[in-house]
């Protein structure tokens, strides 16, 4: 018996044509704002503010950007957070510093002094862990040619 030509995307790691590269990072950078998304909905989901009304800017943010050539024969896609809807003012006073909705809820935060120090989800949170589990789940079902890599740069 002759051996077959494998038919498998996981036999394959690379692409015929830069077409077929581009078409694959755009459906997979479709597939990952999805599930960005739906991580963050779950998130919400897990309870209701008591002390501030959510504006669901955080959301928003997260974007698509185009495929783009970063190298001889690689290319890539970025799903980023709009800054200018993301970072918010503190509820807690104008002295504050502006926070990162993401951010803060994927690590976490404690306020050490005031009032609201000891209320949960406003004086302190643990993280939720947001950007490991949006890995964990487009790892479950990416195409096995693309690779993710997750970069937190903030705001200088």
């Amino acid at each position: 018996m002759a051996n077959q030509i494998p038919t498998s995307k996981s036999l394959n790691p690379f692409f015929d044509t830069d077409q077929e590269a581009i078409k694959a990072l755009e459906a997979e950078g479709r597939k990952l704002k999805y599930i960005a998304i739906k991580v963050w909905r779950k998130y919400l989901a897990s309870y209701k503010p008591v002390y501030y009304i959510r504006t669901r800017k955080s959301q928003k943010s997260i974007k698509l950007g185009r495929v783009k050539k970063v190298g001889l024969n690689e290319y890539g896609i970025e799903v980023t957070f709009d800054n200018g809807l993301v970072y918010h003012d503190s509820v807690i006073g104008k002295d504050q510093p502006q926070g990162h909705a993401i951010m803060l809820i994927s690590t976490g935060w404690k306020v050490k002094n005031g009032w609201h120090k000891d209320i949960e989800h406003f004086g302190y949170r643990d993280g939720f862990n947001y950007l490991g589990k949006v890995q964990e789940e487009y790892d479950k079902v990416k195409d096995t040619r693309i690779s993710l890599d997750i970069q937190w740069l903030g705001r200088k």
